[in-house]
């Protein structure tokens, strides 16, 4: 968390948040469906501490730059790991 209060990057503090990517996971591990997990990726959350203002439009949404040098490529990564 920011020291302003504010999460950072996908990780959303939240109880119900939370639940529901629990919930996720449970359905990943009934189904065997890929999940591209953003929310509980420390690395890469951590990844956004210095750029949080310029990526993040809010605590939940990014900006087109956010989207484009940050989630992207960690979604790429992600889905192509699930392919293989």
């Amino acid at each position: 968390m920011r020291t302003d209060g504010h999460s950072i990057a996908s990780y959303y503090e939240s109880a119900e948040y939370s639940a529901m990517v629990d919930r996720l996971k449970e359905l990943q591990k009934k189904w065997a469906i890929g999940v591209i997990d953003l929310y509980t990726d420390k690395a890469f959350n951590d990844a956004a501490k210095e750029k949080y203002d310029f990526w993040m439009f809010d605590p939940i949404h990014p900006t087109k730059a956010g989207y484009i040098e940050w989630w992207f490529p960690q979604m790429e990564k992600q889905l192509t790991e699930i392919l293989k």
